[in-house]
């Protein structure tokens, strides 16, 4: 039923070996405070705590089908009080009309012989909607942990971002009150100071927007965790470095991939139930075969239950034809068939996504590494040339404002880099929720409980 594998850009990075998927890969990023934050969400997430409450409903749906095929037995017991009326053709039978006892116990089964597979087809359609719901779940876990390593990471960038920011402010501040000075003494015309100016608006806007982001970062990670506003501000502290992945990461073979990615079986899974449901629709066209028993004892008086003479029975079997019912078994067949290829087009639909967004994260990952590497080269160019202006102006060589200027650059630089690593990481993350993540490796048994 799976496709052909095609290849990807995986299979032409060699930083990406075809060994087996870790099986927590945010620790590869060696960073405590997010191992901690992924084992949070896993306890405290609300959309996989509805998931675990859909995929109980669904186990108990399928019990419902494997107890319909099953003997139904049933006790019974009652007791009456009973007169008959004067006009009742029973009394002119010869019946009395003075009140009178009755007392019942007995057993009543029927078994539903399913010699079409009915039954037994829509037991293999709630099974599979079971597992569906099962593997839902699990591609519910693989995008809340993703979105927690995601909002972790953007708040690491952030709050670097802000102490980056801060600095260059700083910088720009002096570089103000030095053009300031200038300007007083005639040496230079109001344009430069102006710039300078500005450029210090703009520095103070984007503190206060990097401040307002890392506030709601904060707030998504711990809507995440299932904690109230402002409840993780303390846990998280103040900046610290932002993590970065190894330089090789282990992916798994690609054609392993449809067994990885929970969604791909999810949505297997939710085919083999739109199949059963077709051939469930196909079986109901033809006659159904029951068989029923009751045992049961019948007396006036309650001591009289235990009579040899008190008991009646019944056992036989009943046929049921549907011959004319409006069209609806026509069109119940219509509608599992049409429900069964849409599934099909969606499991096909899934698959295909699932290779690009693979394809799209290796091509990611590649890029943003490439990026970050040169972004690393720049930034050593710019601190040797701020160490140049330093010594020039140790020297009177330079100005003070030439070397504010140098480590201004290089700190641009910094900023730049910051968006770099940032960007590798994400990239790390959104290849591992494209390669299903991490979810148990009992797979195939966790499906079944």
């Amino acid at each position: 039923m799976l496709p052909d594998t095609p290849r990807t850009h995986l299979q032409d990075d060699p930083t990406l070996p075809s060994q087996p998927l870790p099986a927590k890969w945010w620790q590869l990023l060696q960073d405590p405070q997010l191992d901690a934050l992924m084992e949070q969400a896993m306890a405290g997430n609300l959309d996989l705590q509805l998931a675990a409450s859909r995929v109980a409903a669904s186990r108990a749906q399928a019990g419902l089908a494997d107890a319909a095929s099953q003997i139904q037995l049933g006790a019974q017991a009652g007791y009456n009080r009973n007169a008959n009326s004067a006009h009742s053709p029973l009394v002119r039978l010869g019946a009395p009309t003075r009140p009178y006892d009755l007392w019942q116990v007995g057993l009543q089964s029927s078994w539903e012989l399913d010699l079409w597979g009915y039954l037994q087809q829509q037991q293999r359609a709630a099974q599979a909607n079971a597992q569906a719901a099962y593997f839902g779940a699990q591609a519910t876990q693989v995008a809340v942990l993703a979105n927690v390593a995601q909002h972790y990471l953007l708040l690491r960038h952030s709050q670097r971002a802000a102490t980056l920011n801060s600095q260059l402010l700083q910088l720009s501040q002096q570089q103000s009150k030095l053009l300031q000075s200038r300007q007083a003494q005639g040496l230079i015309g109001a344009a430069p100071l102006e710039r300078a100016q500005a450029l210090t608006a703009q520095l103070q806007a984007k503190q206060q927007a990097l401040t307002l982001q890392t506030a709601r970062l904060c707030n998504a990670l711990a809507l995440l965790l299932g904690r109230n506003p402002g409840e993780l501000d303390q846990q998280l502290g103040a900046a610290s470095s932002l993590p970065l992945p190894p330089d090789r990461l282990a992916v798994g073979l690609p054609s392993s991939l449809a067994h990885n990615r929970p969604d791909i079986l999810q949505a297997e899974a939710s085919l083999h139930a739109a199949l059963a449901n077709v051939a469930a629709a196909e079986a109901d066209f033809y006659p159904r075969l029951t068989l029923n028993a009751g045992l049961e004892s019948l007396a006036f008086n309650g001591h009289d239950l235990g009579m040899w003479n008190a008991r009646q029975f019944s056992f036989g079997p009943a046929l049921y034809l549907p011959l004319f019912n409006g069209g609806r078994l026509q069109q119940t067949l219509a509608l599992t068939q049409a429900r069964q290829q849409e599934a099909a087009i969606r499991y096909r639909q899934t698959v295909l996504q699932a290779w690009h967004e693979v394809d799209d994260a290796a091509q990611a990952l590649h890029s943003t590494r490439a990026s970050l590497q040169q972004q690393q080269a720049a930034l050593a160019q710019y601190q040797q040339a701020e160490q140049h202006a330093r010594h020039a102006y140790a020297e009177g060589l330079s100005s003070r404002l030439e070397w504010l200027e140098a480590q201004a650059a290089t700190t641009e630089r910094q900023l730049a880099l910051n968006d770099a690593r940032a960007a590798v990481s994400q990239s790390m993350v959104a290849l591992y929720r494209s390669l299903g993540g991490n979810w148990p490796e009992d797979k195939a048994e966790a499906a079944h409980d």
